[in-house]
């Protein structure tokens, strides 16, 4: 085999561009927040509570606080006549604790 011949030199093809690359977006993660959790009332030291006394003939609507038997009770809705810590866990009034 020889030289070619035919006298044409071959022309050559330029390099195709490529595309750039292309980035999927990642959504941003959620940060948790906290929450917000209701504090009880804070007894005053000596075994005073500072919740007034409860009383059979008041009137107590929900997120009022008495205080009866040693402990602060907040009541979860309307009620008259029902005695704190006498109607258990599901009952009107919520326990927060002895005050001493």
């Amino acid at each position: 085999m020889g030289a070619c011949s035919g006298g044409s030199t071959p022309t050559p093809i330029p390099p195709t561009a490529t595309p750039p690359a292309t980035r999927t977006p990642v959504p941003p993660t959620a940060t948790p927040q906290p929450t917000s959790t209701p504090v009880p009332p804070t007894p005053t030291p000596g075994g005073v509570c500072s919740a007034p006394a409860w009383d059979a003939s008041a009137v107590y609507i929900g997120g009022d606080v008495v205080s009866h038997n040693g402990h602060e009770w907040r009541a979860k809705w309307w009620t008259q006549g029902e005695e704190p810590g006498t109607t258990g866990q599901w009952g009107v009034w919520e326990d927060l604790g002895a005050c001493n």
